[in-house]
Order: structure tokens, then C-alpha cells, then sequence
């Protein structure tokens, strides 16, 4: 016995109702997953740019809080400077000289002049106070007089040494400039000029 074919009606019933429940599916599909899918798109994009906003802010924060962290450890050691460090110049001046002078001696260099030099230093309430050495002797001392300055108590900042070698054989000159910082009681103008006082020029005080 032949089996019975279904028939074209119906056939043609299913595909409709298959037709029918993809376009439902694709209506559905354009309407509310697509909507749902692009929203969540963008909610990713903003939680990843909100993300980075974050970590920038903070970033930003922790740079800001070591700055704020280097300013007052600065302002501490600039205190610390200006009052245990530095005195008045009146106070502090003699006791300097001599120790250079001291040093000078022990490394057994010498010298048949002196330099002195006052600057006011602009936005602080210093003065500066340079020497100028000039010295000759066998280059072997020069490490003597680094090391009596940087064991001197007194504060004493070795800016330059240049070195020059002088025609007698073992001897070379050496120009010495150090420096020095005194506290500053009278406080300059505004716009004030910091060039050297013509009380303190270089070379008024030979030995």
C-alpha cells in the first residue's frame, strides 16, 4: 500500500507558520535584543571609560598628595635650615674664617691672598658669603684640604676647586671658592638688588 504524501495545503500551512514564527523571531530580535545588545554596548564603554576616569583621578590624587607630602617635607628643612643651621652674621662670621684658615694650614697649602664676597639671596631671608682661595702647593694636599673642610663643624659649601699647574715640578695652583650662608635680619625691597655690597667686594682683606 502507498503511503499518503501531505498534502500541498498543508504543506504550505507549515511553511507559512515557519515563515511566520522567523519573522516573529527577527521582529522581536530588531525591536528588543538588538536595543538591549547596543545598550549594553554602551554601558560597557562608559563603566570602561569611567574606569579610566578613575584611575586617572586617582593617579592624579596620589601625585598631588606626594607633591603636597615634598612641599612640606621642603618647608621643614628649609625651617630646620634657617634656624639651626644659619646664624647671624656677627655671630658666625669669625668662627668661619678660622676654620678655613685652619684647614688652609693643616693641608699645607698656602696662599698670599683672600677673596670675600656678600650677595643677598633673592626670595630668602640669607645672605651668601663666598671666599675665594687661591693656593699653591704639591697636588697630593688638595685631598687634605677637602677632607679638614668636610670634617669642619662649620658650615662650609666647597663650590669649585680648579686646578693649574705651575711650572716648578710637584706644584700646582689651586683656586679655591667656598661658600657660606648667614641669616639676613634686615629683609630686602622687593625688587632688590642682590649684587655685592662695596663693603664686601673681592680682595678686601689680604693676608
Amino acid at each position: 500500500m502507498t503511503p499518503r504524501r501531505p498534502s500541498r495545503s498543508l504543506w504550505r500551512v507549515t511553511l507559512a507558520g515557519v515563515l511566520g514564527l522567523l519573522a516573529a523571531n527577527g521582529l522581536v530580535f530588531f525591536a528588543f535584543t538588538l536595543p538591549r545588545i547596543d545598550r549594553s554596548r554602551r554601558n560597557e564603554e562608559q563603566a570602561a571609560t569611567l574606569r579610566q576616569l578613575v584611575a586617572t583621578e586617582r593617579a592624579e590624587s596620589e601625585r598631588l598628595r606626594k607633591r603636597a607630602q615634598a612641599i612640606e617635607a621642603n618647608a621643614r628643612d628649609a625651617q630646620r635650615f634657617f634656624s639651626e643651621t644659619t646664624r647671624p652674621m656677627s655671630e658666625a662670621l669669625t668662627a668661619d674664617l678660622d676654620a678655613v684658615e685652619g684647614a688652609v694650614r693643616a693641608s699645607g697649602l698656602s696662599s698670599d691672598r683672600r677673596g670675600y664676597a656678600k650677595q643677598v639671596v633673592r626670595g630668602a631671608p640669607l645672605l651668601r658669603y663666598s671666599i675665594e682661595l687661591p693656593l699653591i702647593g704639591p697636588r697630593v694636599r688638595a685631598s687634605a684640604l677637602l677632607r679638614q673642610l668636610e670634617l669642619s663643624p662649620r658650615f662650609i659649601i666647597i663650590d669649585r676647586i680648579g686646578l693649574h699647574d705651575e711650572r716648578e715640578a710637584g706644584q700646582a695652583r689651586f683656586d679655591v671658592e667656598l661658600s657660606t650662608y648667614y641669616q639676613n635680619d634686615v629683609a630686602p625691597p622687593p625688587g632688590a638688588s642682590t649684587k655685592r655690597t662695596p663693603s664686601a667686594g673681592r680682595g678686601d682683606r689680604r693676608r
